[in-house]
């Protein structure tokens, strides 16, 4: 309580600079690392206050704070019997009581004190920054396959994430329901990872996730990849990804979200069940024309949007490779490959192009040994990207590195099971931009093609996507509330 001069109060509990001191958002590190922090003390003896006197004290008036001394040898002993008797009020406590309320040990760091200074860095005003740091406020959650065991997975989520960093919007990855305990982790490809303020913790029920999420977060948004494939996940995950948990009083939003195939996998009562969730979305958006076609089925009108790879600023992967540690040499062709039995007769196609291939099977394929070739891995995502920005051709049957063929220029050609008219992802991005003819059923067709050593027009390709990219970033930024 502050009392002024002409007599009005003001309670200050609530004050957000009282509140990130007593978070100790403002601690040095040379405080909370401090070396002497343990017990025993080091010093002859330690002064310091004494927190909660008043429970131990309550004969006495502490209101206007009291000290305590710790003596912690002989020499401190001798000392204390010198000055004491010069002391107005003495009074032995046990040390169990001060070390229960106050600090004994080394301070460990909280996530929010690092992203209390990582707000003040990206220019928010002080009084936001310890609002959002000591009550965990965020603008955008972010939930979906961002810990997939998978290269684009991981990529398009790390795309997402800057995404909204670079409009001004602050982020937090959440996911679907578990029992674990504990704050989540950072998926296993990525290296570099993101800082642990942006990692929300397991929630075991809905309704746990629901009172603690809605609170303190605006937006919710699903992200991309095969989030709504009803083959790949349990029913109670994808309605996760239906954001079952969101209150109808906040922003439910899908960026480029996918079924994986042009119709719903699951049951009848699944698709039911999903259709009322997906209803209640505010902005929803998909990544392929058949998932619109599949949200119309479901009476819910869909925007195709890009994948985040293509929305975000490419630095962000150029920063991405500098944080590998891989060392690719010379010219080479980037075969990265998600089912391995689609590249049978290879061969022919290092011949023709007349550079020999670094080899790289999806963190999840099967099989890539049977072909009989040296086979790299990459381990991460750094290395992945860094292996991409050195290569001179890429073949794949990969939607993203496809993607990421475009953004970079780098001459490719894509393996894809899909048609071209057939609304599926490839064909959707490739027939958006004009590099259909880019796209085959099989090794064999792209030989009997002689596009190879075709040239790619990708100033035309990025002229188009230039358009589109626009186009899709406005809708992003008014789907979302701020």
């Amino acid at each position: 309580m502050v009392a002024y001069e002409d007599g009005t109060t003001r309670n200050i509990v609530n004050d957000p600079y009282l509140k990130g001191y007593s978070e100790c958002l403002f601690v040095s590190d040379g405080c909370s690392g401090c070396r002497l922090a343990n017990t025993p003390r080091v010093g002859d003896l330690t002064v310091g206050e004494l927190f909660e006197a008043d429970r131990i004290l309550p004969d006495t008036d502490v209101r206007d704070g009291v000290s305590t001394i710790l003596v912690n040898n002989d020499k401190g002993g001798s000392m204390f019997d010198g000055i004491q008797k010069d002391a107005s009020y003495v009074r032995r406590i046990p040390l169990s009581f001060s070390k229960r309320f106050n600090n004994y040990d080394k301070k460990r760091d909280s996530p929010e004190k690092e992203r209390f200074f990582h707000l003040l860095d990206k220019g928010m005003p002080m009084s936001k920054a310890l609002l959002y740091s000591v009550e965990r406020r965020y603008d955008v959650a972010i939930t979906g396959f961002w810990r997939v065991y998978n290269y684009g997975g991981v990529l398009t989520y790390y795309a997402l994430y800057n995404l909204m960093e670079d409009m001004d919007l602050e982020p937090i990855m959440v996911d679907s329901r578990h029992t674990i305990k504990g704050r989540l982790p950072n998926p296993r490809l990525y290296r570099t990872g993101y800082p642990a303020y942006s990692r929300d913790f397991w929630f075991a029920t809905k309704d746990a996730q629901r009172k603690d999420l809605n609170p303190r977060i605006r937006n919710f948004v699903v992200g991309s990849d095969q989030v709504w494939n009803r083959d790949l996940i349990k029913q109670e995950s994808l309605e996760a990804y239906g954001l079952d948990f969101v209150e109808p009083w906040r922003n439910r939003v899908s960026i480029a979200a996918s079924f994986g195939k042009g119709k719903f996998s699951g049951s009848d009562e699944d698709k039911e069940r999903f259709a009322t969730l997906l209803k209640r979305f505010n902005h929803v958006s998909v990544r392929e024309d058949a998932g619109a076609k599949l949200c119309r089925s479901m009476g819910v009108k869909a925007r195709t949007l890009l994948d985040p790879v293509m929305l975000c600023d490419p630095r962000h992967f150029l920063e991405l490779a500098e944080k590998g540690d891989a060392e690719p040499e010379g010219e080479y062709v980037f075969n990265y490959m998600i089912v391995p039995a689609r590249f049978e007769g290879m061969g022919e196609v290092y011949d023709e192009l007349g550079i020999e291939p670094v080899t790289i099977p999806g963190a999840a394929a099967v099989g890539a040994e049977k072909l009989g070739v040296p086979l790299t891995d990459p381990g991460c995502v750094e290395n992945w990207m860094r292996y991409f920005q050195g290569c001179s051709f890429v073949f794949t049957d990969s939607f993203h590195a496809t993607v990421f063929s475009i953004l970079f220029r780098k001459p490719f050609v894509t393996i894809a099971s899909e048609t071209k008219e057939g609304g599926g992802r490839v064909g959707t991005i490739l027939n958006a931009l004009g590099l259909q003819d880019r796209m085959f059923e099989s090794v064999g067709k792209v030989l009997e093609s002689g596009v190879l050593k075709e040239p790619i027009d990708f100033d035309s390709a990025h002229e188009k996507l230039k358009t589109l990219r626009s186009d899709c970033l406005e809708w992003i930024d008014k789907a979302l509330i701020r």
